[in-house]
């Protein structure tokens, strides 16, 4: 999980929400986007891997990432869905 605060210097005043937004558009452009995971402002998985999928999800200041990973090659369904679960709970408890 990162996480931004907000920020007042020479540049000016800038949100940690303008942070997080350009931390993941620049990170996962190119990723394919999840819209049936249902958290945050937008969801995005990382390009495919045979051993490992992975969730960036943007919310507010933060941007949260969940992996899986295995020794073998994984089915992806069954990965994205596992990881699906587990961003949902991780999600819940961050909330304030």
């Amino acid at each position: 999980m990162r996480l931004w605060e907000n920020t007042d210097d020479i540049t000016g005043i800038r949100s940690g929400t303008d942070y997080a937004e350009k931390y993941f558009t620049e990170r996962t452009g190119s990723w394919e986007q999840d819209s049936g995971v249902r958290l945050g402002s937008d969801a995005r998985w990382r390009t495919a891997h045979a051993a490992a999928c992975s969730l960036e999800i943007l919310d507010a200041n933060g941007v949260m990432i969940v992996t899986h990973t295995d020794d073998t090659t994984i089915d992806e369904k069954q990965c994205r869905a596992s990881v699906r679960e587990l961003a949902k709970k991780f999600f819940a408890a961050v909330q304030p």
